[in-house]
């Protein structure tokens, strides 16, 4: 429960713009909302081709915002 709780606590530090993340000067708080509620709701690993799938998305794409995400520090990716 303690991961749900930071889950939120991110999201809603983005949803009031305390925080400032590098995806958001790219245009994409949209998409990196969209992502960090997916995978909340997932509760499991997703793929990125998963998340292209979902929002109808280019592959470069999502990886542009997963580095976005990653560089900020609000997800972590494995091989």
């Amino acid at each position: 429960m303690k991961e749900d709780s930071k889950v939120l606590e991110v999201m809603e530090a983005f949803r009031k713009k305390k925080a400032v993340f590098r995806a958001t000067k790219h245009k994409e708080e949209g998409s990196v909302f969209f992502v960090l509620r997916y995978l909340y709701m997932a509760k499991e690993e997703v793929h990125p081709t998963e998340l292209c799938r979902i929002m109808h998305v280019t592959t470069p794409r999502i990886t542009s915002i997963l580095n976005a995400m990653e560089d900020d520090g609000l997800i972590l990716r494995r091989i």
